[in-house]
């Protein structure tokens, strides 16, 4: 068990973990793309499903439990910041989540009618439904639970091999470690996460406006991250995922499926 885990928040994150491997099963029965590793997509349907259940349930886990252990070393929260976790543990982070949407799609509506291209492709019904929690749990495990954690370790490394001072706990995580740790897990959700409607936008039109999408998609992927982040190190993990199942609900169905 991971360092700084409790046998409670074990078998919380163990149930995340189950529920995230069902509903990407789920994604893919509906249509939604593969998530797994590059050509699962080329197996049969059952097989693909099978293969990316494991992987999600076993990769990320896995991760997600390194990720315990750094952030135990480093101070930062696990499941729960808060020892004793309330009601605005939960609502608070989804209603934030649910504001995000508002404030990106003003940020999307700007773009597009600067390229023209369009509002950035959505998953249909029902896919939708099921990637919601599938990229709560999963992106709050990869991007924040592991990598800001494993970020922070690997900059003070570099920060000590150049010879600088040292710092207290306080210091390193108030400081800039934190939100550089924040801003490289950003730039690297966006690299996984926003080419796709960038190639779908740009064959659907042929307009030669890639550096602009580029921006578009890097804007809007780091304030989702940094806000997550922000959620992450404020509250927790838990209130992270419940963020993200605010952004997801409104994002993916309300705006994605119902207003456009």
């Amino acid at each position: 068990m991971a360092d700084g885990l409790k046998q409670k928040d074990f078998k919380i994150y163990v149930s995340l973990m189950l529920m995230a491997s069902v509903m990407s099963g789920l994604y893919i029965l509906a249509g939604g793309r593969v998530q797994g590793l590059a050509g699962l997509e080329d197996l049969s349907l059952p097989l693909s499903i099978l293969l990316n259940m494991i992987i999600v349930f076993f990769l990320y886990g896995l991760l997600g439990l390194f990720g315990f252990k750094y952030a135990g070393e480093l101070g930062l929260p696990g499941i729960w910041r808060a020892k004793y976790p309330g009601l605005d543990d939960y609502y608070r982070p989804f209603l934030a989540g649910l504001l995000t949407v508002v404030l990106l799609v003003g940020v999307e509506l700007v773009f597009n009618s600067w390229h023209g291209l369009g509002n950035f492709p959505q998953p249909d019904l029902p896919a939708a439904i099921f990637l919601i929690p599938l990229a709560a749990v999963g992106d709050e495990v990869l991007y924040r639970l592991f990598l800001i954690p494993l970020t922070i370790k690997l900059l003070i490394v570099i920060w000590r091999k150049l010879g600088g001072v040292g710092f207290s706990r306080r210091e390193m995580l108030e400081g800039k470690f934190f939100w550089t740790a924040a801003v490289i897990s950003g730039i690297l959700y966006t690299v996984l996460h926003g080419f796709d409607p960038i190639h779908y936008l740009q064959m659907a039109d042929g307009a030669e406006v890639f550096p602009v999408l580029i921006f578009q998609a890097l804007m809007m992927n780091l304030i989702l991250s940094l806000l997550a982040a922000w959620q992450y190190k404020k509250r927790g993990f838990l209130p992270a995922v419940v963020y993200h199942l605010g952004f997801g609900l409104g994002w993916y169905i309300i705006w994605g499926n119902i207003i456009i």
